[in-house]
């Protein structure tokens, strides 16, 4: 066995893997630094800036199950079940939003 090849096929693998992560927490921020100016300046039109950075929040949630909390290795039911849930809790928060009570 050579241990090189090894050692060479893991650091590759860990440099993809830092640099996915480095992506994935850059785009993190820029959603937050979105959101935040989104809401900040919703003069206008509150419904659709809450529903923007609504959607914004539970695209940021998919992305830290999937990148960070390692689902991306998951069986694939735990990723549809997860799936489901961001996009189950979404519409149920856009209802409440759009009709409350």
């Amino acid at each position: 066995m050579n241990y090189s090849n090894v050692v060479s096929s893991i650091t590759k693998n860990s440099k993809t893997l830092l640099n996915t992560d480095i992506l994935v927490w850059s785009g993190l921020i820029l959603f937050t630094l979105i959101s935040f100016f989104i809401g900040g300046e919703s003069l206008f039109l509150p419904k659709l800036a809450t529903t923007f950075i609504l959607l914004v929040s539970f695209i940021k949630i998919r992305l830290v199950i999937h990148y960070f909390m390692e689902v991306k290795y998951a069986p694939l039911p735990l990723k549809i079940a997860l799936d489901v849930w961001c996009i189950c809790v979404f519409v149920m928060l856009l209802t409440l939003l759009v009709f409350p009570f």
